[in-house]
C-alpha cells in the first residue's frame, strides 16, 4: 500500500479545489492558513479542522495528544471542518509559537 505524503498529497490537492471553490478565492501560500487553524484549534476554537492524538511512532519521534508532533505534523484533516471553518488571520512568523 501506498501511505504518507504519496497518498495524502492529492487528497489534498483535492480539498484545496474545493476550498478555493468555497471561498470564491485563492488561498495564496496555503500554510498561512493551515497553521493559523492550527492555532485557532490549540486556542480551542472550533470546529477542530485536525484528529491529534492518533497514537504513532515512526522509528525516532513518537505522536503527543494534542498539537503538533513530528510524526503527524498538525494531525489529520477532517476536509468537512476544513471547508467551513471561518477564515482564520494570517499566522505569525515562522517557527513561533503562532507558526511552528
Amino acid at each position: 500500500g501506498v501511505i504518507g505524503t504519496s497518498a495524502s498529497a492529492p487528497d489534498f490537492a483535492g480539498l484545496t479545489a474545493l476550498a478555493i471553490q468555497h471561498f470564491g478565492a485563492r488561498l495564496g501560500n496555503e500554510n498561512y492558513y493551515i497553521y493559523a487553524l492550527a492555532l485557532g484549534q490549540a486556542l480551542g476554537a472550533r470546529p477542530a479542522v485536525f484528529h491529534q492524538g492518533i497514537p504513532g511512532f515512526n522509528g525516532l519521534y513518537n505522536t503527543t495528544p494534542k498539537g503538533y508532533n513530528r510524526v503527524l505534523g498538525n494531525g489529520t484533516v477532517d476536509g468537512v471542518n476544513f471547508l467551513l471553518a471561518p477564515r482564520m488571520p494570517v499566522a505569525g512568523a515562522p517557527q513561533t509559537s503562532s507558526n511552528p
